[in-house]
């Protein structure tokens, strides 16, 4: 790929910052070495986007995100780290967010056996998932890449109480779906002895359902509420939207349930009452 006049000009500029910060580490010939593995490093990342094409924001990003700002390069080119000796991630081998693959390095295992197994861990109730995003989280913030973006409070607890809110209207409007069914199963089939067959396990469905999507809707909202990288803010919104259709699916399948039961149980009340 080859960059416009403009944007050699961004990425000289980078380069030339990291180089006056280095300017007392090293003699000339070492930074000039350690420039040109940079250099080479970030034109490898920009091939690695598979674009044919590059803005200049795009470039900046690169610059800012992969490679952090020019205080964070220059203290990584004088104080390089053996990535098998300390846990970061690793964006060259990653498939999502690099979490597993920086493992693997680290404990020396192949990194198929940590996907596995955050996988295993995802089937229990989400909680691999949520392990992975916690690592994510602190190994993001703790690299220093979040450097110079600031957290919206406001967006993010409005981003709060707006899932929390549409989580608990769609558990409250299908708990009191039930207890109205119930009320009209009481009045109407008055013969009828105990309560509506399978009423009891269906409020105990949407409760559970509610309590799992509550915990992984507010996950969500909390990561869709910073600005990550890559846009994966916008991602983790929507994953928490798709969190709300699916308690909304779950809730109107046990209601669908009840009311079943409902109408089985009236018409037979109305084929007593014409026999």
């Amino acid at each position: 790929m080859v960059l416009t006049q403009k944007q050699e000009n961004i990425l000289n500029k980078y380069l030339s910052e990291v180089n006056a910060l280095l300017n007392s580490s090293f003699d000339i010939e070492n930074r000039r070495k350690l420039l040109l593995n940079l250099r080479s490093a970030i034109f490898s990342t920009i091939k690695k986007s598979g674009k044919n094409y590059l803005d200049d924001n795009e470039l900046i990003r690169i610059l800012y995100e992969e490679f952090g700002e020019p205080e964070l390069q220059a203290e990584k080119l004088r104080n390089p780290r053996n990535p098998s000796a300390q846990l970061t991630l690793d964006y060259d081998n990653r498939v999502w967010l690099g979490v597993c693959a920086g493992l693997a390095i680290r404990i020396h295992v192949p990194v198929l056996s940590v996907r596995l197994l955050f996988s295993i861990l995802g089937l229990c109730c989400g909680i691999g998932f949520l392990f992975y995003l916690i690592i994510y989280f602190y190994l993001y913030f703790s690299s220093g890449v979040y450097s110079g973006k600031k957290v919206q409070w406001s967006f993010l607890i409005y981003q709060l109480i707006l899932t929390t809110f549409l989580l608990s209207f769609v558990f409250y409007s299908a708990f009191f779906t039930l207890k109205g069914i119930e009320y009209l199963h009481s009045r109407w089939v008055s013969h009828a002895e105990g309560d509506l067959i399978g009423i009891d396990k269906v409020y105990k469905f949407i409760f559970l359902s509610f309590l799992f999507y509550m915990w992984t809707g507010i996950l969500s909202a909390i990561m869709g509420g910073l600005p990550l990288k890559n846009d994966w803010d916008k991602t983790f919104r929507n994953i928490r939207d798709a969190q709300i259709a699916l308690l909304v699916i779950f809730e109107s399948t046990g209601i669908a349930f009840v009311i079943y039961h409902f109408i089985v149980e009236s018409i037979s009340v109305i084929r007593n009452l014409m026999i």
